[in-house]
């Protein structure tokens, strides 16, 4: 930075002198004040590292997805009963040399009910030490970059139950949270849980039911076949089928994915291999309380023939 500044000045200087000539036919006054202004410009390059007071608390605040909806953790695919899940935090401020702890305050959730399928499931707070362990709240040395991990438990009221963590980052000493920014996330072992991308708004999870237009509305059983066609493609399409778990996950549950992402990635590969399949099943075999199958001129919640997405 006090480099630039000398640049700067440097550069000034010659303009200076090379048109002393026709500023001597201005004020003095006014030469001054433009020459203290470049001084004042100077100095402050020189003192930008003190502006920032490191002796005082950084902000932490949580890293969220573009999506409104809360992230739901389920067992339903794991064999395992203990499954591992990550929050980002970021820091607002400067990194130090040392590791620093931050802390986080756990919320009683006010929320009751969430509706995934057409079904509403009662929603329980988890508790610590039961639903869930929590490592250690470290921001590392020389980074603004840290995570909350999350051991999950496996019991047996989240078959029935989603179970919700609802936290805020605490004061301590090193940092303070930011105003009004919280993180929820569910924990479930019953049935498919409902994606966040394939809710078509709303302001959270449960109250929609789940729409898209390719895809139709969200039902388990729906989201059951959609995964078997997807993993088949192991063998029908081995590259693109590494590329997209690297990017969706195995399970499509990987945070961040948008709606609609099948028909900006490849869209004739999912069409072909995943989408048309299970809209011709569906056709022939609907589900009650399904969408409508559109045709010509419909608007609304329809599902759509995939086909489409080969044009």
């Amino acid at each position: 930075m006090m480099r630039i500044c000398v640049i700067i000045m440097s550069k000034f200087i010659i303009i200076l002198s090379k048109d002393m000539d026709r500023l001597k036919k201005y004020e003095t006054g006014i030469v001054g004040s433009f020459l203290l202004s470049l001084l004042l410009l100077f100095s402050s390059c020189q003192n930008t590292g003190l502006m920032y007071d490191v002796s005082q608390p950084g902000t932490v605040y949580f890293v969220k997805t573009a999506s409104a909806d809360a992230p739901v953790c389920s067992f339903v695919f794991e064999a395992e009963d203990e499954i591992t899940y990550e929050v980002p935090v970021k820091l607002m401020g400067m990194p130090c040399n040392y590791d620093r702890e931050f802390v986080v305050t756990l919320k009683q959730d006010t929320m009751t009910t969430i509706k995934a399928g057409g079904v509403s499931y009662p929603v329980e707070t988890a508790e610590l030490g039961k639903d869930f362990d929590m490592g250690n709240l470290i921001i590392p040395a020389d980074s603004i970059m840290g995570k909350i991990v999350f051991t999950l438990h496996r019991i047996p009221e989240m078959q029935n139950t989603y179970r919700s963590v609802l936290m805020e980052i605490g004061t301590n000493e090193n940092f303070i949270p930011l105003y009004g920014d919280y993180y929820r996330f569910f924990i479930s072992d019953g049935d498919v849980p409902l994606p966040t991308w394939w809710n078509n708004g709303g302001t959270g999870t449960g109250l929609i039911e789940g729409w898209q237009m390719y895809i139709g509305k969200f039902f388990p059983e729906k989201f059951r076949l959609m995964l078997e066609y997807y993993w088949d493609m192991e063998e029908t399409q081995p590259e693109f089928y590494e590329e997209a778990v690297s990017k969706y996950g195995k399970y499509l549950d990987k945070e961040g994915i948008t709606a609609g992402f099948y028909q900006k990635d490849n869209p004739a590969v999912w069409a072909k291999y995943v989408l048309i399949p299970l809209y011709e099943h569906y056709k022939a075999n609907p589900i009650p309380n399904d969408c409508p199958f559109a045709e010509s001129g419909n608007q609304g919640e329809f599902w759509r023939d995939p086909v489409a997405l080969y044009r």
